[in-house]
C-alpha cells in the first residue's frame, strides 16, 4: 500500500465520518455535535445542537493537545537523534 492511498483513505473516512455526524444530527432535535478541522494552522470549528458549544470547547482542546503532546513527543526524539550523534 502506498502513502497516496492511505492518505486517500483517511481523508475518505474523516469526511464520512462528519457526513454521518451531521446526518445524525439533523434527524433529531436533542441531538448535538460538534466537529473540529485543522486547514493549516487554523481551526474550523463547528457545533450545533443544544450541547454544540461545550461539546466544540472540549474538541478544540483536545484537538490541541494531541497536537501539542505530538510536536513534543518528536521534539523528543529529535533531541535524542541529535545527542546520539554527537556520541559518534
Amino acid at each position: 500500500m502506498n502513502l497516496n492511498t492511505l492518505y486517500l483513505s483517511g481523508f475518505i473516512l474523516v469526511f464520512a465520518g462528519l457526513a454521518i455526524l451531521v446526518a445524525g444530527s439533523v434527524g433529531s432535535p436533542n441531538t448535538s455535535a460538534a466537529v473540529v478541522v485543522f486547514v493549516g494552522p487554523v481551526p474550523l470549528v463547528i457545533g450545533s445542537g443544544p450541547y454544540g458549544s461545550q461539546l466544540a470547547l472540549i474538541s478544540l482542546v483536545a484537538s490541541v493537545a494531541i497536537i501539542l503532546l505530538t510536536y513534543l513527543w518528536l521534539r523528543g526524539r529529535r533531541a535524542v537523534r541529535h545527542a546520539e550523534s554527537e556520541i559518534r
